[in-house]
């Protein structure tokens, strides 16, 4: 059993049930019983996506603020957070593994496995990312 809240699974919750599983943690430390509504969200199925590089590089470019926003009012139901900065050495950052480099982490809200899939990738053919060789 795993004890922690988990606060990246907030946006999945609030895109399938309406609100995010804070709701509940809150309830309870307000000795309240927990409630949290079931399939009450714009969506059905919800999943985050890691989006990742399997080579070392250097980030030259990164999707700006303006183009993270295009794609987000694009897909709906998307929210984006780019986690790397350009300049940077993929293998300097911080919390990777050994063989591949994450890149963004990206919340998807959709009514099937298939439009999941789709907006997933219609995020990663619209996010621009440039590397150099280390």
């Amino acid at each position: 059993i795993n004890p922690r809240h988990s606060q990246s699974h907030a946006m999945l919750y609030q895109h399938v049930d309406g609100l995010p599983n804070h709701k509940c943690m809150v309830d309870l430390a307000l000795g309240k019983k927990p409630d949290l509504p079931h399939r009450e969200g714009e969506f059905a199925i919800a999943a985050k996506w890691f989006p990742r590089r399997f080579e070392d590089g250097v980030v030259r470019r990164r999707p700006s603020d303006d183009e993270i926003a295009a794609v987000e009012a694009d897909v709906p139901g998307t929210t984006i957070e780019v986690i790397v900065e350009e300049g940077a050495r993929l293998s300097d950052m911080h919390d990777q593994d050994s063989y591949s480099f994450g890149l963004a982490n990206i919340h998807i809200g959709a009514d099937s496995e298939e439009e999941l899939a789709d907006k997933y990738d219609r995020c990663l053919k619209a996010l621009p990312f440039e590397f150099s060789q280390p």
